[in-house]
């Protein structure tokens, strides 16, 4: 991977403003560079998480949902604090 590419791909994830998944719990200082996505009954998240650096990465896919919430809307899905528990537990497994 060129050093530029990869700057590049970084700071796009870095850039994305859906934090509610695999970020949310995350403690001051650390970094989760993801990109979210949902369509009706499914929600994923995948996601860069380290310190000053990439140090894992983590794919958490949920689909057979049952919710009413559909892409795009304005209601928060509950299977998120999943996510956000998973993140949170790969962060502490780092250090």
């Amino acid at each position: 991977h060129p050093p530029n590419a990869t700057r590049h791909a970084l700071g796009v994830l870095a850039r994305q403003q859906v934090r509610d998944r695999l970020p949310a719990l995350l403690p001051h200082g650390a970094h989760c560079w993801n990109k979210t996505g949902e369509i009706r009954g499914s929600r994923h998240d995948v996601a860069l998480i380290g310190d000053e650096r990439p140090r894992a990465v983590v794919a958490v896919l949920v689909d057979e949902l049952t919710d009413e919430f559909s892409a795009g809307g304005s209601r928060r899905s509950p299977v998120y604090d999943d996510f956000a528990e998973v993140g949170l537990q790969v962060y502490r497994a780092l250090h």
